[in-house]
């Protein structure tokens, strides 16, 4: 009993990690860690593929040019 209960919210953990946030054509999008993946469910399984224009990629992204600008600056004086 106690190994059927741990089962169950272990089930429920893994199911609480993403986030659908669109569904198209039986693709979804889904956010784990915060980036945004795109998830296929078909009969060879499930595939999750990184969005590659994922905003907050693109934020950190953006953060790190700036810290990278201000030290090649701040070298220089």
């Amino acid at each position: 009993m106690k190994k059927l209960v741990l089962l169950a919210l272990a089930a429920l953990i893994m199911v609480g990690c993403d986030k659908s946030i669109s569904s198209v054509d039986g693709y979804d999008i889904v956010i784990i860690d915060s980036c945004e993946y795109i998830r296929n469910e078909n009969f060879y399984g499930c595939v999750i593929v990184h969005k590659g224009n994922c905003k907050y990629c693109q934020q950190r992204l953006r953060q790190m040019m700036w810290e990278v600008q201000d030290s090649i600056l701040n070298t220089m004086d």
